[in-house]
């Protein structure tokens, strides 16, 4: 496994536990609507990383689900962020 793997999995790991722990922030405090929004958004942009290490590391076939991944997470990330 070459070094930008690990980069695409270290990123992806880092979103995973920075929006979960935005999530448990929110659930201590409900009244805080932006923590849950950039939580989710966290969450989301960890399968950006995700996509991008499917479509690298995958064999052909399923190489091509890497962009849905990386679509579905973009989108529901930017809605978040807005």
């Amino acid at each position: 496994m070459d070094g930008l793997r690990y980069l695409y999995l270290t990123n992806a790991a880092m979103l995973v536990v920075i929006g979960v722990g935005l999530l448990l922030v929110w659930r201590r405090h409900r009244g805080q609507l932006h923590v849950r929004a950039m939580g989710g958004s966290m969450l989301c942009a960890a399968l950006l990383s995700a996509g991008y290490l499917v479509r690298d590391a995958a064999p052909a076939p399923y190489a091509m689900l890497g962009p849905a991944l990386m679509l579905a997470g973009a989108i529901p990330n930017l809605l978040l962020l807005a």
